[in-house]
């Protein structure tokens, strides 16, 4: 594989810690890799929050195609990740359409190809993706379902090559946890709070009037982690929101070098709550029993408008709770609290093991062999 090009194009930061494993295996063949930035991706390395492999040649790019047209020279391959905001699957898809070369697009869960996809269709240009990597079978269904039948042929499932590292995660779970936890007692709760676009004031708000029922003020404690897209409707309702529950709840900080990412965190944590984030899958994979997934009208709308589903799959499959109000996450925590004793939560971690099964750590490596069969 020495000396050849490949373009690797990265928006969001899911589409990014799917893309780069292989990318990174491509790296280690000897091939040449460039790296385009778009939206989220740009934004934090720009700021210093992002960084990559020096052997990685990084160019940081905007929507206007003029920005990334003086690229066309000749490659061999060109990696889009995954972005479901606008400026990141305008990008990918404007590369896609100038690039002289196969195209491999690589989801990090169900959905998140899709905007990149529909630029190209009302482009006329679906015929330049050769394959797009998957997750699982639900994720090649579901993007199947979107219009996209044109791919029935060219949707591999490789597994997500983010979630290879959850194998590895698992064998050192004891002593990350005692980390992260420090001089947290063996019964306190530790609830991570994952935001996402719109909605974070909901899960606190839940949080608040949970504890509040439970009396649990001193032993449950709170990490939010805001979503790098926020709105600025969510980041305004949450900072209002903090202003009159964060005098009741017990906001934990750990230390970013414990844990820079929200997958980092898991294996401190008690609970884990988004409306649909990634971190909630990982929160399967590892078998945790306190996902919860919130479906509360901004998570709702926001996954119906991005994935067109009502809920999300692993509550349908019985891997995750799913709460709407204080009084429905009262009882995630009670049967929590009962741990193997509860049925609820017996059948939840069956659930779980049954997807986590699939998860056998080689997904980068047969998303590199697609990767490999373009290039020969």
């Amino acid at each position: 594989m020495k000396g050849k090009r490949i373009i690797g194009v990265l928006g969001d930061v899911g589409g990014k810690n799917a893309a780069l494993p292989p990318l990174e295996l491509a790296l280690n063949a000897g091939c040449d890799v460039l790296l385009l930035l778009a939206g989220t991706c740009r934004t934090l390395h720009r700021g210093g929050k992002l960084a990559f492999d020096p052997r990685f040649l990084v160019h940081e790019v905007g929507s206007a195609p003029a920005e990334y047209a003086h690229l066309r020279q000749p490659h061999h391959l060109v990696v889009l990740g995954a972005s479901q905001s606008v400026e990141g699957s305008t990008v990918a898809a404007g590369v896609a359409i100038l690039a002289q070369a196969p195209v491999v697009a690589i989801q990090d869960m169900y959905g998140s190809s899709v905007p990149t996809l529909k630029v190209l269709q009302r482009e006329g240009c679906l015929g330049r993706i050769a394959c797009v990597c998957v997750t699982d079978e639900f994720s090649r269904q579901h993007l199947l379902s979107q219009g996209l039948e044109i791919f029935q042929d060219r949707v591999p499932v490789t597994g997500g090559p983010q979630f290879d590292k959850v194998i590895e995660i698992q064998k050192t779970w004891a002593p990350r946890r005692a980390r992260i936890r420090g001089t947290l007692a063996p019964h306190d709760l530790l609830v991570l709070i994952a935001g996402q676009l719109n909605g974070t004031t909901e899960m606190l708000a839940l949080v608040d009037a949970a504890s509040l029922k439970l009396g649990l003020p001193n032993n449950l404690h709170v990490v939010l982690r805001r979503h790098p897209r926020s709105t600025e409707l969510d980041q305004w309702l949450t900072n209002a929101c903090l202003g009159r529950t964060g005098p009741r709840l017990r906001f934990y900080d750990v230390p970013q070098e414990y844990a820079p990412t929200n997958e980092d965190l898991l294996p401190g944590v008690d609970i884990v709550m988004s409306g649909y984030s990634t971190t909630n899958l990982y929160g399967v994979l590892y078998e945790i029993p306190g996902v919860v997934y919130v479906g509360t009208p901004s998570f709702r709308w926001d996954l119906w408008r991005e994935k067109r589903l009502e809920k999300p799959p692993e509550v349908k499959a019985g891997a995750a709770w799913y709460v709407e109000t204080s009084g429905e996450l009262v009882h995630v925590i009670t049967e929590l609290q009962r741990g193997d004793a509860s049925t609820d939560v017996s059948r939840l971690k069956e659930a779980q093991r049954r997807i986590a099964q699939h998860n056998d750590g080689h997904a980068t490596d047969r998303v590199w062999a697609q990767m490999r069969n373009l290039l020969a």
